[in-house]
């Protein structure tokens, strides 16, 4: 009876060592992956010239040792990437997208350029902030933008794309912050569809070349703080939208060419206002 219960605790012994060694091994695994992931994004925009580099490459797992700058780990995992204003250049680097439990991208302030392609829905399940503001990216807005559906934060501000907004954009329905402003290569309309983000809070469409009508889907959003459309192409008459919004507080709508009168319903928000309708040609009372 004896050695039967020694067998049988010896062979769930061995399952046990052989459980723990394929966690060692997975685990050796997704850590080698990430950090070849980073070692690939390193030498792809010349990370020897960054002014920040701390640490990296200085041991082969980025979450173990001395703290990589800008680099945030939870449960042995890359989460988020901080590198803003470390002088990257070169295009946009994919490998960053590879990271499995990445959830906060930030490479704002840099000098990276090229096409935003390499934004892909391999990891829409996890990312909640990309900041790629203040770069020199070119070309279109991709539509692979909408596959990002965990996003909170999108800001793409200050570059040099050339396009319209994607109707897919309409897909980020987490989204809380947009942030599309100082792009003067981007025109055209602001899809009517955009009031499906219904957790939207700032919406950011500050110095473009976006034009028509505010689409009056915008009612439907009734979470929005901000609202910045000033210094754009911007036209007709102005939708009554702030029925519906309990907490909006800032409103710039100036050097555009609204026409018309500005909804009374404006005047009746609870909620401190900074308002702007400059440079329009609108008309009527303010009251």
């Amino acid at each position: 009876m004896m050695l039967r219960m020694r067998g049988c605790c010896g062979a769930v012994i061995n399952v046990v060592l052989a459980f723990i060694v394929s966690l060692f091994v997975s685990s050796s695994h997704a850590h080698t992956s990430e950090y070849f992931s980073l070692l690939q994004a390193y030498s792809s925009s010349n990370g020897y010239a960054w002014s920040r580099q701390e640490n990296w490459l200085s041991n082969s797992d980025p979450c173990t040792g001395p703290a990589w700058y800008g680099v945030t780990c939870e449960g042995g995992y890359v989460t988020s990437i901080n590198l803003d204003n470390v002088g990257m250049t070169g295009n946009l680097p994919d490998t960053f997208f590879s990271l499995p439990q990445l959830r906060s991208l930030i490479l704002s302030n840099n000098r990276l350029n090229g096409a935003i392609t390499s934004i892909i829905s391999i990891r829409a399940d996890t990312l909640q902030h990309l900041d790629l503001s203040n770069n020199e990216f070119n070309g279109a807005l991709p539509t692979a933008l909408g596959q990002l559906t965990s996003l909170r934060t999108l800001h793409l501000n200050n570059l040099k794309i050339s396009s319209t907004i994607p109707m897919d954009i309409c897909r980020l329905v987490n989204v809380q912050s947009l942030g599309l402003s100082g792009n003067r290569r981007l025109s055209g309309p602001v899809p009517s569809c955009i009031g499906q983000l219904t957790s939207l809070q700032i919406l950011s469409l500050f110095n473009s070349s976006l034009a028509g009508p505010l689409p009056s889907s915008l009612a439907s959003i009734t979470t929005l703080t901000t609202l910045d459309v000033g210094s754009s192409g911007f036209n007709g008459f102005i939708p009554d939208i702030f029925t519906t919004k309990p907490n909006l507080a800032y409103i710039r709508l100036g050097w555009n060419n609204f026409t018309g009168a500005i909804p009374a319903s404006l005047w009746q928000l609870s909620s401190p206002l900074e308002i702007d309708f400059s440079n329009n040609r609108l008309n009527g009372d303010i009251i």
